[in-house]
């Protein structure tokens, strides 16, 4: 859908004596041609096939029409990257769309795609796979949905390490001196 026609050939059988279209008497090409466009839906279509400028003395042209199947287009369904601390909830899943053609946009979709991740706030840093399926998703026949994974990045939390307050008497040692953690999580 919305791509350019191919260019179109033809077959020839039924020469006879060990004739091929190379070594006879045929001369010139069929006209072949398709009501079919880039702004056609998807469907099949007839190639129409018809004399030309054919020429032949030793035959006569009989003509097959051929088909032209005008197949679905991809619309690009994308899981967003992502990315949160440890410790944290897993932020809102999106996805964005492309391929849209002929003017086409969103309006030729419905529903929404089905976004997860299999991680949780206990889940270690690292990369977790956001996987996207189809959900409910449906489009015009003219298009087909393919899919795109994404990344949720789980990043190390912010722990925070202070100094304590200490004290000592002019003239004494510095006494030992200690932190307190905060921000831990889970």
């Amino acid at each position: 859908y919305g791509g350019t026609n191919p260019v179109f050939t033809v077959t020839y059988s039924g020469f006879v004596n060990d004739e091929s279209l190379a070594n006879s008497d045929v001369v010139g090409a069929p006209l072949l041609g398709t009501l079919a466009d880039t702004n056609i839906p998807v469907g099949t279509y007839d190639i129409m096939n018809s004399v030309g400028s054919l020429t032949s003395t030793n035959y006569t042209f009989s003509f097959t029409n051929g088909t032209l199947t005008v197949a679905a287009a991809a619309i690009t369904v994308t899981a967003g990257n992502q990315s949160r601390p440890y410790g944290a909830t897993n932020p809102p899943l999106t996805a964005s769309y492309t391929g849209f053609i002929n003017g086409d946009t969103a309006a030729v979709i419905v529903g929404a795609p089905l976004l997860s991740v299999g991680t949780g706030t206990n889940s270690p840093v690292g990369s977790y796979t956001i996987t996207v399926d189809t959900g409910s998703l449906i489009a015009t026949t003219n298009y087909a949905f393919f899919l795109i994974n994404g990344t949720l990045s789980v990043t190390p939390a912010s722990l925070i390490v202070s100094a304590d307050n200490e004290g000592h008497i002019y003239g004494g040692t510095n006494p030992v001196f200690t932190v307190t953690y905060s921000g831990f999580v889970n």
